[in-house]
């Protein structure tokens, strides 16, 4: 028997300016998820949990809460992009089209920069743009990332696998 290793991310090497990363994974959005994460973060806004008020704005039902849908997509994303790092920052996050519960979410990824850093030499930096699509391709959040990322051969050891007590 020969063990295979898993998945283990990319590292900075791996990337190059204009790569694009269409992420693997979809997630549908229920609305536990969306109760969820309202209480989780104490946000009281009725647009994401209240059916009746939701019903009476221009979207007449439940939004997804913005934050979720950025967690969401930078999760999609973290096997391609950020296994192997850090994220530092995220900017120029836009919320073109809402997200709502019961929609199914894809995300990609587009390297825009990468860079050595002098001071930290086992890492570079890369820059991407994320954004999240609909399965029907309605676009609902678009964003910046700056990610850390380590080089080949210089990330904390993968090998977390404990061997099987006899």
């Amino acid at each position: 028997m020969s063990i295979k290793a898993g998945w283990q991310g990319r590292f900075f090497e791996d990337f190059a300016v204009g790569d694009v990363y269409k992420h693997p994974l979809g997630r549908t959005v229920t609305e536990a998820d969306e109760v969820w994460f309202c209480n989780l973060v104490t946000s009281p806004n009725q647009l994401h949990f209240n059916q009746d008020y939701a019903s009476r704005t221009r979207f007449g039902r439940a939004a997804v809460n913005a934050p979720f849908t950025n967690a969401l997509v930078t999760g999609l994303s973290v096997g391609d992009i950020s296994q192997n790092g850090i994220n530092l920052e995220w900017t120029e996050i836009k919320v073109p089209n809402p997200l709502f519960i019961g929609e199914t979410v894809y995300a990609e990824s587009e390297v825009l920069e990468t860079r050595e850093l002098k001071s930290k030499p086992d890492q570079g930096l890369i820059t991407v743009k994320s954004r999240g699509l609909t399965a029907e391709g309605k676009v609902v959040i678009e964003l910046t990332r700056k990610i850390m990322v380590y080089k080949r051969g210089r990330a904390p050891q993968m090998d977390l696998f404990p061997t099987a007590a006899r």
